[in-house]
């Protein structure tokens, strides 16, 4: 799909997928412009997310920067596809890594506050007060991982309907307001409570 906005923004067709090993000097430029909307993301917020500071970020001019991204709307669009695919992704595969949803569970709260885009979960938070498209992409990602915890919930024996709610809720929330390692602590006592058993899990 990337590929595809690239070429069109360009003029070019798509001519299908590389061999292995290839990548097109067009989607290396892209990635990076990319790593640099992030990187500016996290360092000096939302505002700093514009054609003008992007391409001093790289080294270059707005011409260039257009030349990848016909507007800041397409860039934008594509940090967030970017985005949701690993705050989703990383997370559930270090979930599916463990055996049983009590296990799960548990590695589901470590890893929505310590996953390698936690710092980047919360700076799109931030940004999504202010921009709609943002806060549309936050709250589908929302929804996908609450109802990957409602189906974890549901297997570990906890039938409140209200628990997968709290459980995501203080995952998520011990990112911006808790000191680093309580999440497990505070995730191993709303289990408890929520009559889910202690399983073996790994170390925040």
């Amino acid at each position: 799909t990337l590929v595809k906005v690239h070429r069109a923004g360009e003029g070019a067709p798509f001519t299908g997928l590389k061999p292995a090993g290839e990548v097109e000097p067009v989607i290396v430029a892209a990635d990076t412009a990319l790593g640099s909307g992030f990187g500016l993301l996290l360092r000096q917020g939302p505002a700093a997310v514009r054609p003008e500071v992007l391409a001093q970020d790289l080294g270059a001019n707005e011409a260039d920067f257009h030349r990848h991204f016909p507007d800041m709307a397409v860039f934008r669009a594509e940090m967030l596809a970017d985005w949701a695919a690993r705050a989703y992704g990383d997370v559930m595969a270090g979930v599916e890594a463990e055996a049983g949803p009590a296990a799960q569970l548990w590695r589901m709260g470590q890893l929505l506050v310590s996953h390698p885009g936690a710092a980047e979960d919360a700076a799109m938070r931030i940004w999504a007060r202010e921009n709609a498209a943002v806060a549309q992409a936050v709250a589908e990602l929302d929804a996908r991982r609450l109802n990957a915890v409602k189906a974890l919930c549901l297997a570990a024996g906890a039938s409140d309907p209200e628990v997968p709610l709290l459980i995501y809720a203080l995952s998520a929330g011990y990112a911006t307001v808790a000191p680093p390692g309580r999440a497990e602590a505070g995730m191993q006592t709303l289990l408890r409570l929520a009559g889910i058993s202690p399983a073996a899990r790994r170390p925040m």
